[in-house]
């Protein structure tokens, strides 16, 4: 038996799942796809080049300067952040979010939360991923302001700048680069 396409909600050139799910490889493909609120403005001159950082393996550190709303942050904290857990969460188990205060981490995991909850393209491709996931030991975790486990396993954690990361693990998984202590 085929697997039937999910039903249609966008209007072209992603109106179909197969179309979708090809842009979605690349973040700017996801980004245009499903956060379509946040990018209504054409691209600035320097996107092709922030765009390629934040998807590099290589790159671990990355700095963004460049005029104010021209999607760094959006990019940053929203776009990847969700590209990289719902397209690859083997790769990415364990995502840490750094923000310069308390207060910015919260809004940055408020706003990934938001759109898990209420993104319908994103409900009806990636289905429902919520909180309160039940663990191997029948425990559940609630999603928190600046801690959150997907029903599919990763772990999206919000820390202000100064507050250690170093040594954090998720289940057997630490975040990319750091090697515990």
């Amino acid at each position: 038996m085929q697997r039937q396409s999910p039903p249609q909600l966008l209007d072209a050139p992603f109106e179909s799942y197969e179309a979708r799910k090809e842009s979605r490889k690349s973040l700017l493909g996801f980004a245009l796809v499903y956060l379509t609120g946040y990018f209504s403005d054409p691209p600035a001159s320097f996107h092709p080049q922030l765009l390629a950082a934040l998807e590099s393996e290589a790159e671990r550190r990355v700095l963004i300067l460049g005029f104010r709303g021209s999607g760094k942050s959006t990019f940053g904290s929203l776009a990847l952040p969700l590209w990289a857990a719902l397209e690859y969460p083997e790769k990415y188990p364990f995502i840490i979010l750094i923000a310069d205060s308390s207060r910015q981490a919260t809004l940055n995991i408020s706003a990934i939360k938001h759109e898990l909850e209420t993104n319908d393209l994103i409900k009806q491709d990636y289905g429902e991923i919520r909180g309160n996931v039940i663990d191997l030991q029948g425990e559940g975790e609630e999603w928190q302001k600046q801690n959150i486990v997907l029903s599919n396993g990763v772990r999206i954690l919000a820390r202000s700048r100064g507050q250690k990361v170093r040594g954090l693990r998720h289940l057997q998984h630490r975040p990319r680069g750091d090697s515990g202590g």
